[in-house]
């Protein structure tokens, strides 16, 4: 049975999620059209779970849900929420990045399958200028799911939308009932600090910022690492719970040395299939499975033959 708030008239699934969560890779065939893959998803879940894991971000950008048709989103959604409720892992949706009657679509989706929660980018093409342009894309998307709650996906190195997240913060919650927070990916943890009350959940996505925001009370924490490398984050959190300091300072530094190794180019198709063979490479190695591919601009470049399964 579902625990819900009363917000206004409706009423909005109650979502008070703290811990890991990672922005799982969507699995592609190595074909000309790299087409989904789905059979590796429940595998994949367990292995996030066994490596305490808490909860996953389906369809997000490192997922490359914005190269995902619609039918195609559906499919990795329900199939992830499955695995999800299987292993005990929350499952955030990203719906945004599309046109927008597929992103209404998959708001409804969303709802219909009663999906822990929805997080949604801005209109990346028509991009909004100003806190109101915003404001009014995300009221019309979540009113799609208005039982989930609905957090906005600020990541502007990406977007190139950078809006005051802080007026933005204070307007949703005037206008949108279930608007619980931000999905937070971005350097500027003044502005963070500041959007972070009681009330709302600021989920944090800098792997280089993990131990400052930390100090600075954030609990809940999405970053790719989590699915190549979680023993290093989960270190990390632990040594912070332990008050272990110098301990917290070296865990750090040894995931920023992790990031900068796998993420030396600044584009961002090349970023994700650097980290997406990074993946590979240890689950192949480790647990016979790859999630293949990317579907990036230049596929041949991007993607060297995968390595050969072990024996």
């Amino acid at each position: 049975m579902e625990i819900t708030k009363d917000v206004g008239k409706k009423s909005v699934t109650f979502f008070d999620f703290k811990g890991l969560m990672a922005p799982v890779f969507t699995c592609f065939n190595d074909d000309e059209r790299k087409t989904i893959n789905i059979s590796y998803v429940d595998r994949y879940a367990k292995w996030l779970k066994s490596k305490n894991i808490d909860g996953v971000l389906v369809n997000s950008i490192t997922g490359e849900g914005p190269s995902l048709g619609l039918l195609e989103r559906k499919l990795n959604a329900e199939c992830w929420w499955r695995a999800a409720s299987e292993n005990s892992l929350m499952m955030m949706l990203q719906i945004g990045g599309g046109a927008l009657p597929d992103v209404l679509e998959m708001g409804c989706f969303a709802e219909e399958l009663g999906i822990d929660s929805v997080c949604c980018l801005p209109e990346i093409f028509y991009k909004p200028r100003n806190t109101d342009q915003l404001i009014a894309y995300c009221k019309v998307v979540a009113k799609t799911c208005p039982s989930r709650p609905f957090f906005y996906y600020h990541i502007p190195r990406i977007t190139n939308v950078n809006l005051n997240m802080v007026q933005f913060c204070n307007q949703a919650e005037e206008c949108i009932t279930n608007f619980y927070g931000l999905c937070y990916n971005s350097a500027d943890l003044d502005m963070a600090q500041k959007c972070k009350t009681p009330q709302r959940i600021i989920i944090m996505g800098m792997s280089e910022y993990l131990g400052s925001c930390l100090m600075l009370g954030f609990e809940t924490f999405i970053t790719f690492v989590a699915n190549i490398k979680p023993e290093v984050i989960s270190d990390l959190l632990r040594a912070f719970k332990l008050k272990n300091l110098p301990l917290v300072q070296a865990k750090q530094n040894e995931l920023m040395l992790l990031v900068a190794t796998k993420t030396q180019n600044d584009e961002l198709d090349v970023q994700i299939a650097d980290i997406k063979n990074w993946f590979n490479e240890r689950m192949l190695s480790e647990y016979q499975f790859s999630a293949g591919p990317t579907r990036g601009a230049c596929l041949d470049e991007m993607n060297p033959p995968l390595p050969a399964k072990p024996n």
